[in-house]
């Protein structure tokens, strides 16, 4: 028994659109609730950048350095943090479970 074919047999289609509608405004009023506190490394000045290595995880940039030095420093940074696996793991989970087929597929090309 599926549960979708239920509620559409038991409940109008204007509450079931109605629920479907909702349940984003309903997370984003949940998400609001969520108490969270400020990392002691965030840096919000546009003079600093994060760097866990560093003594004092703040580094100051002094000059430019380059538009392909600083994007190839941000680059390393963002490897650094992809490659952490709290981040990488359900990274990959995420893509693998999208990447095999499913039962809408096959109904894609034979419909």
């Amino acid at each position: 028994m599926e549960t979708g074919t239920d509620l559409k047999r038991k409940c109008p289609c204007r509450f079931v659109f109605g629920v479907t509608a909702m349940l984003p405004l309903i997370t984003a009023a949940v998400a609001g609730l969520v108490h969270e506190e400020r990392s002691s490394h965030a840096s919000s000045s546009a003079a600093g950048f994060w760097d866990p290595e560093a003594q004092g995880n703040v580094v100051e940039v002094k000059g430019s350095g380059g538009f392909l030095k600083t994007s190839k420093r941000q680059l390393g940074y963002l490897w650094q943090t992809v490659k952490e696996p709290n981040i990488f793991l359900p990274t990959i989970f995420i893509f693998l479970w999208q990447a095999t087929p499913t039962s809408e597929t096959a109904m894609f090309f034979f419909t």
